[in-house]
């Protein structure tokens, strides 16, 4: 129990089992939400839609965090408006009664519990208007809709949370006199103690294998690579969400003749990724579409060497040529000529991963990440008490 008997009733994406993450999203909420927790400041309920579930189900984290598993209808929810979705949030919510509500999404999640009578936080973790152009068929109409639930939620949010100012700038025509606050997504404080086992020439690419993550470019940089005799391995780890554009990088590793040194190997789930970037030389982030990617805070927290291209707000997490290098779009020659610049200078990379490790710990501590939501709760409840 809190000591000052606050409840914060977080509601939004969540592990399907504590302990064991999915994307990025999932992994900030589990971890934020335990390190709430423990604090001790805080009483702390998570509210999740799940697919596949057939009733309630609630556990309690190692951390404290009662996680709330509430059954998802899982169909034509876009079109419906989540209407059966937030009715059993909804309820929840009131079986809950917390002093603030923190929303961690901007469509279903925003649509069932902001500004229900709780004061409430929006947090923006993502944009879905900047993913519906790369979308197909009813893929997009569903995009399209969902994009006018965000500008919705967004409108209506009294306090927001944004992750930097490449999501604020990219939403301001909505956001009207609403409290804006900034704070970095989390990193576990794991990704702090990963040793260093690196291997040389080995590039690292973490993320979902979908075409907003432009794996391909990091496959292309590696047969460029290869053409000028140097000798690189690459591994792509991460579940595959588009099964088109998995084929079609397949398809671009026999064709570029680089099968014997480009690696697939599927997902992974923490302690693997661990593993991963122990063993990586540097961390590769070609994403076209990106808010805040939590990949990076965590390989700076684990002090690798990153290039990055300038997707959303990465060049507000990396300080180009100190903490890690930018390069264009889609630019494999850019990519290729970092990688080597870097495998051929040890004493810059060792420079970089040592800044790297030190902006880490500056603004990717779970600790940071925790006192500045309690600030927030703290300054939301004291206006409500007045």
């Amino acid at each position: 129990m809190a000591e000052n008997g606050t409840r914060v009733a977080m509601v939004g994406r969540y592990p399907r089992t504590p302990g064991k993450p999915g994307g990025g999203p999932e992994t900030v909420a589990e971890i934020l939400a335990d390190g709430l927790a423990r604090s001790g400041q805080i009483e702390v309920h998570f509210i999740t839609s799940v697919t596949g579930l057939d009733q309630k189900k609630i556990l309690v984290t190692d951390a404290g965090t009662t996680v709330h598993y509430l059954p998802s209808c899982g169909r034509l929810e876009t079109v419906t408006g989540y209407w059966v979705d937030c009715r059993r949030i909804r309820r929840e919510l009131r079986t809950i009664l917390p002093d603030i509500v923190h929303v961690h999404t901007t469509l279903n999640y925003a649509r069932a519990a902001l500004e229900r009578g709780y004061p409430s936080i929006l947090a923006i973790r993502g944009i879905h208007r900047r993913e519906t152009p790369f979308q197909k068929g009813l893929s997009r109409l569903q995009f399209m809709l969902g994009d006018l639930y965000e500008n919705d939620a967004i409108r209506r949010a009294k306090h927001l949370v944004f992750l930097n100012r490449y999501t604020m700038n990219t939403v301001h025509d909505l956001v009207g006199d609403a409290e804006v606050r900034y704070i970095d997504n989390p990193a576990d404080d794991s990704f702090f103690d990963i040793p260093n086992s690196e291997e040389d020439g080995r590039v690292l690419v973490l993320g979902m294998i979908r075409r907003l993550k432009g794996q391909e470019y990091a496959i292309r940089a590696v047969a460029k690579l290869r053409a000028r005799g140097i000798r690189t391995s690459l591994y792509c780890v991460g579940p595959v969400q588009d099964a088109d554009y998995d084929k079609e990088i397949r398809n671009l590793i026999r064709n570029e003749n680089v099968e014997d040194c480009v690696y697939l190997p599927g997902n992974a789930n923490r302690a693997q990724a661990q593993m991963q970037l122990s063993k990586a030389q540097i961390l590769l982030v070609p994403s076209m579409v990106e808010n805040a990617p939590l990949v990076i805070s965590e390989g700076m927290a684990a002090g690798k060497a990153i290039i990055a291209t300038p997707a959303g707000g990465i060049t507000e997490m990396i300080d180009n040529g100190r903490d890690g290098i930018i390069v264009p779009f889609a630019d494999s020659d850019a990519m290729a000529d970092s990688i080597q610049s870097l495998l051929s200078d040890p004493k810059k990379r060792a420079s970089i991963c040592t800044e790297a490790r030190r902006t880490a710990e500056k603004r990717f501590r779970l600790s940071v990440s925790v006192e500045k939501t309690l600030n927030y709760y703290r300054s939301m409840l004291h206006v409500a008490n007045k």
